[in-house]
């Protein structure tokens, strides 16, 4: 198979909503879809909603995404302090494309349970990110625990799974490979994966050898020392 350029989904989908535990990629995925969206001529509006203080966040490029002729959406954050960024009710109802990165786990998720009614719509499709490598995706339990408080606190009804088998420029072929098989494990073929994303320079190997589809992910959150 070859690398898929864009997101699976549905005709009538305009919004995609990111969540999952802390740490598995769902800002760089956010991102990464965000640049596609634009590149097919798209009116796009990216709200960063993480307020959870991670290592990483998608306002850390918020200019890349500007320059590209993407609305960017945050609100600046006070020590621990919860915020809500505007618009949100706005863009999701609007003809606009709209991407939601939520933040880490059910604390973040709380900041998308006010828009639940527009969230659970045909126009809107949420994914849960899937990374076999965090501590809180390592067992079935584990991770429907994640999961279950995230749609308990948001009110989301329906979901998506992407499996992200990343953890950095490090990750090779063959250890994405082995995560995608670890997900599997995992869910025990109760939840499907919708499919699975890899670096994009791996991503045409890791699709060769997988029957999922494989969206290749351009790294652009990362370690100053990465960079180089």
């Amino acid at each position: 198979m070859k690398p898929e350029q864009t997101l699976p989904c549905f005709p009538e989908v305009k919004n995609y909503v990111f969540v999952g535990e802390a740490g598995c990629g769902k800002s760089e995925l956010a991102i990464n879809l965000a640049f596609r969206l634009k590149a097919q001529g798209k009116a796009v509006h990216f709200f960063d909603l993480d307020q959870t203080k991670p290592l990483f966040r998608s306002r850390d490029v918020k200019d890349e995404l500007a320059d590209a002729g993407i609305e960017f959406h945050y609100v600046e954050q006070f020590q621990d302090e919860p915020v809500i960024t505007g618009g949100v009710r706005e863009q999701l109802a609007g003809p606009d494309s709209c991407v939601l990165d939520v933040g880490g786990d059910d604390i973040g998720s709380r900041a998308v349970g006010g828009f639940a009614n527009l969230i659970n719509q045909p126009q809107t499709v949420v994914y849960f990110i899937l990374n076999p490598f965090r501590p809180w995706s390592r067992t079935l339990e584990a991770i429907d625990g994640t999961l279950s408080a995230i749609l308990e606190i948001s009110h989301i009804e329906k979901f998506h799974i992407i499996c992200n088998p990343n953890f950095g420029f490090q990750t090779t072929v063959e250890e994405a490979l082995d995560g995608i098989r670890q997900a599997e494990e995992h869910l025990q073929g109760r939840i499907s994966m919708d499919f699975v994303v890899a670096r994009e320079d791996i991503a045409a190997e890791v699709a060769a050898n997988t029957t999922y589809s494989v969206f290749p992910m351009h790294l652009y959150l990362t370690y100053p020392w990465d960079r180089t």
